[in-house]
């Protein structure tokens, strides 16, 4: 039921709500500029945070650890690195487990292509971090926060009208 088009453009709504009260409430009392003074309890909260894009689909992780990030006193730029780096692990074992699915049992083709694609998506990765750590050192997160609910709302009138 929560991979419904409602639920899913609920979580973008509220998510962006709420990233626009986080950042207005906990924006300003950030004391921590980089990951290195990130504790190991800050950090594990912030894996919790993480925890409610698992359990509500379109939720968003990457706006999830962040809100977490603002919550535990880290600066959006501090934040949205944690959050990058906190990708990493949860990435190589989705990816783990579903190569394990398939029994690694892969032709040469799709063992190119799976290369091709890790390479290429580690490549964009970079590029679009670093532009998008140069963007929060000059803009606030409102602007996606602003793009979610716009795009929630779009889904809800579709859903309602019956276009999904």
């Amino acid at each position: 039921y929560l991979m419904t088009p409602v639920f899913v453009a609920g979580a973008l709504l509220v998510g962006g709500l709420w990233m626009i009260y986080a950042e207005n409430k906990y924006r300003n009392n950030n004391n921590i500029s980089s990951i290195e003074q990130v504790s190991y309890k800050q950090a594990l909260i912030i894996g919790c945070f993480q925890c409610l894009s698992i359990l509500w689909p379109g939720f968003s992780r990457s706006a999830s650890t962040i809100i977490g990030g603002w919550i535990m006193g880290l600066s959006s730029v501090a934040a949205a690195e944690f959050s990058f780096f906190l990708a990493i692990p949860t990435m190589i074992i989705a990816t783990s487990y579903s190569l394990l699915k398939t029994n690694l049992v892969l032709t040469m083709n799709e063992v190119i292509a799976l290369a091709t694609g890790f390479i290429v998506s580690f490549v964009v990765a970079l590029v679009v971090v670093a532009k998008f750590i140069e963007f929060l050192q000059k803009r606030p997160m409102r602007s996606f926060a602003i793009y979610r609910i716009f795009i929630g709302l779009v889904l809800i009138t579709m859903a309602f009208v019956n276009i999904l």
